[in-house]
């Protein structure tokens, strides 16, 4: 069979939302996604842009010394750079490659009409933690092609009905087609990324710690699922939280060290360079499920207990420096989850909590860089924010006060003592605190916090 004939057939298969796996020399530079009947994507929906790049692996070179980027053109001419990532064989979630020359750019694009592309992709010794230079590697580099947006066919729950929700300068965020977002969330389980059936979660080294898994009741046929049914019960979680008329989850990207220990995007604890390809193609079959469902992915990208990880790992003793991981960590989560509708880019949890030692606090200069090396690489305007120290509104007035009118804070991410006219009156606080100025705040309060004990759920919910 001739190649252009693979190609119409598989791109068919492909906006028809079967899974195909397809050897890695098969991509070329192809727009892939949910299409209309004339051929064009629809509005809001997921577009892969997939290329043959250079042949590597999961291995720390290849994360740090490539750069891709993805240039997207609107046709009333804004432009949008996406950060691009390395897939493996295109399909590594069901078949577990980690070698191969697929490399992917994602993107919802927002505006009818005809778009254009054009790719950077450059190489050099970390790189990928620089937001600019390195050397041009010719076998990506100044690729370009375009593709026709139309209408979308989406209603409901389903965020592809609404748009991209984004900071606005008010209190509420809104979506594209004009709603507000009243966030309504779960924060428990925090650890919902360390599912069994994700891989390199069974079998971890963090001792002590047990997998979780999820009773397959509420995923429905024509869900997502991969490895021949593995993902089910996770994949009914979002459907159970959305029947319930939850609309966010908060979970913790990143926990090495901390409570849980076995959520990571990498092959193991021990290599913050290496990343996972595989399991991150598994996430994104769950974080796709969020979109249809009308949740907000609400990312903690790291914990009390390991706030100092990334830097510690490259010597940092300082609690100055902002570590190659650590940058090379945020590139990599936006360029494969970045094109999702709802989502808050948390810096971490309880910062400014009653630690002594050194590795487990950052400062105001790491805050207030990690949250504009997160907006740089963000290229719509998604919240980002940080959590607060269990010790109520005093915790909060130390950490968020020094944050006020900072361009890269959206709000808060409160975690206040739980009664619910102290709470009420905490998060008034800050509303009343931003009101009349050019950055309004966006006040979420996502852990109402009691001790230990505690049973009381009808006073909770």
């Amino acid at each position: 069979m001739k190649k252009n004939l693979l190609q119409k057939l598989t791109l068919k298969a492909l906006a028809l939302g079967v899974i195909a796996t397809l050897p890695a020399s098969f991509y070329a530079q192809t727009a892939v996604g949910e299409k209309n009947g004339d051929g064009s994507f629809k509005k809001w929906h997921r577009i892969e842009i997939q290329m043959d790049g250079p042949n590597v692996k999961e291995e720390p070179s290849t994360f740090r010394n490539y750069r891709l980027d993805v240039t997207f053109k609107s046709p009333s001419n804004k432009t949008y750079v996406v950060p691009g990532f390395f897939d493996a064989d295109g399909d590594p979630a069901n078949s577990g490659k980690v070698e191969g020359n697929v490399w992917k750019a994602r993107f919802s694009a927002g505006e009818e009409g005809n778009w254009t592309y054009t790719v950077s992709f450059v190489k050099g010794t970390d790189v990928a933690a620089n937001l600019s230079g390195g050397i041009a590697d010719n076998s990506l580099n100044g690729k370009s092609g375009s593709f026709k947006v139309g209408t979308q066919d989406k209603s409901g729950k389903d965020f592809r009905a609404k748009g991209k929700l984004q900071y606005v300068g008010e209190h509420y965020l809104q979506f594209a087609n004009g709603d507000y977002f009243l966030k309504c969330g779960a924060n428990s389980p925090e650890v919902l990324m360390a599912d069994q059936d994700f891989d390199g979660i069974a079998g971890g080294n963090n001792s002590g710690n047990v997998d979780h898994s999820f009773q397959v009741g509420e995923w429905q046929t024509g869900d997502p699922s991969w490895k021949n049914g593995k993902g089910k019960g996770i994949i009914g979680v979002v459907n159970y939280l959305s029947k319930k008329g939850v609309n966010s989850h908060y979970f913790l990207s990143m926990n090495i060290g901390g409570d849980g220990k076995r959520t990571f995007p990498y092959v193991n604890e021990s290599s913050p360079y290496t990343f996972d390809v595989s399991k991150l193609g598994q996430w994104e079959l769950v974080f796709s499920q969020f979109d249809k469902k009308g949740l907000m992915i609400n990312f903690q990208t790291q914990e009390t207990e390991n706030m100092q990880f990334f830097e510690n790992k490259e010597g940092g003793t300082s609690q100055t420096t902002f570590s190659v991981a650590r940058k090379i960590y945020y590139r990599e989560l936006v360029a494969r989850f970045g094109h999702h509708l709802a989502i808050t880019w948390d810096i971490g949890e309880e910062n400014n909590a009653n630690f002594t030692e050194s590795d487990k606090q950052n400062t105001l200069s790491q805050r207030r860089a990690f949250a504009e090396r997160l907006r740089a690489l963000a290229y719509y305007e998604d919240m980002i924010t940080i959590h607060n120290g269990p010790n109520g509104n005093t915790s909060a007035i130390n950490l968020f006060t020094d944050l006020l009118n900072n361009e890269n804070y959206h709000g808060t991410s409160l975690q206040l003592d739980f009664g619910i006219a102290q709470q009420h009156k905490d998060v008034l606080y800050w509303w009343n605190k931003t009101d009349n100025t050019s950055q309004k705040w966006v006040v979420c309060n996502d852990e109402p916090y009691k001790g230990a004990g505690f049973d009381n759920l009808t006073e909770l919910r």
